[in-house]
Parts: structure tokens; C-alpha cells; sequence
């Protein structure tokens, strides 16, 4: 199975020009979604992958990954408090130097259907608020991409 899993990977990775391959676990779509990445034998597939491309594998490269704004408890419930301003303020306190992922899950619209619909336009206007980035930049935090 563990082939299989390397060769559909390393197949979909081929696809990616140089320059887009930055990390490992996302650029196909299903690997970390769900954490996918987290489970063997994935996580032994994108292990010996990410080392043979030099790339980080999220949580276990130099990029820090957090997790924590996310407005949905482990049983389904809404945690709108999760994913305010002040909420993602507390966890931007809490990054250790050097470069971090912060996970999250935006939409403008709440067209996507499923349970966590509405709280994606909550993250996405929390995102958007002028207030946060001004507080983000007072930290000395610099937003990148990858």
C-alpha cells in the first residue's frame, strides 16, 4: 500500500513546477486535509518524500504549525470565540521565533455547505479586520505565504 501511496504522491509532485514546491504535505490536496499526513502510511511516504525534496512536512519540519484557530470543537460544537481578533491575537503571542503556519479555513460567503460554513466567514472577517493587522505589525510579525 505504501507504494501506491508514494507513487500517486510523487506523481501528483511532478505535476508542480520547481518553484511552486514548497512543502510537501498540501500541495496534493487530500495529504493534509484532515491530517492525513499524521496517519501511517502517509506519514512515512511524505516523510521519505519531503526529505528526497528538501521540503518541510508540516509539524515536523522548521515551520511551526497552529492549529489552535479553529472555531469547532473536537464533538462538533461552535466555538465562534475561537476565532476572533482577540483569539487570534492570544495564539500570535504565543508563536515561537521563526516561521509559523497558522492554519485556518476562510470564506467570504457562506456557500460551502457543511458545519463549519458560517464559521468560515467568521475567520474571514476576522482575517480581514484593519485592526488585526495593525496589532500583527506592532508584534513585529511578517505575514508570508508559501
Amino acid at each position: 500500500m505504501a507504494n501506491g501511496i508514494r507513487q500517486g504522491l510523487e506523481s501528483c509532485a511532478s505535476m508542480l513546477k520547481p518553484q511552486a514546491q514548497t512543502r510537501v504535505d498540501y500541495r496534493c490536496g487530500y495529504v493534509s486535509h484532515q491530517h492525513f499526513h499524521r496517519r501511517e502510511p502517509f506519514r512515512s511516504v511524505l516523510q521519505g518524500i519531503a526529505s528526497d525534496l528538501r521540503l518541510p512536512l508540516r509539524e515536523e519540519g522548521w515551520i511551526h504549525y497552529i492549529g489552535g484557530f479553529y472555531g469547532q470543537g473536537s464533538d462538533g460544537d461552535s466555538l465562534p470565540s475561537q476565532i476572533t481578533t482577540d483569539a487570534f491575537l492570544r495564539l500570535a503571542t504565543l508563536l515561537p521565533d521563526g516561521t509559523s503556519e497558522l492554519s485556518c479555513h476562510p470564506a467570504a460567503a457562506a456557500d460551502a455547505g457543511g458545519a463549519y460554513n458560517e464559521s468560515r466567514v467568521l475567520e474571514f472577517e476576522t482575517l480581514c479586520n484593519p485592526q488585526l493587522r495593525t496589532a500583527i505589525n506592532r508584534m513585529g510579525i511578517e505575514l508570508v505565504t508559501f
